[in-house]
């Protein structure tokens, strides 16, 4: 007479944790923000970092990345700009679009 072998718990749980895991994840249904959307907020992050580091305004360049059109973390990095560069040319007007 053959011994009945059991299987352990072990084994028997990792069996069926592969079945279901699979089934529990969605199928890409996340929202993402659009590879250009993240794009464009990068290239407006590195030009403002440009100016900054040049200490430069760059013409109207830094002012137009205050306007009220750009998103808001835009505009909050080149506020911090405008008062990282401190030089005259950019006055407090630049903030307030006046």
């Amino acid at each position: 007479m053959r011994a009945k072998t059991a299987v352990p718990l072990k084994v028997v749980v990792a069996f069926f944790l592969v079945l279901l895991v699979p089934s529990q994840i969605p199928a890409s249904d996340s929202p993402v923000a659009p590879a250009s959307a993240t794009d464009a907020l990068d290239q407006s992050f590195a030009q403002i970092l440009k100016l900054e580091d040049r200490r430069s305004r760059g013409g109207d360049d830094l002012a137009g990345f205050l306007d009220k059109a750009r998103p808001l973390a835009v505009r909050v990095r080149a506020a911090l700009a405008v008062g990282r560069i401190g030089a005259p040319v950019t006055t407090p007007y630049d903030l307030i679009g006046a």
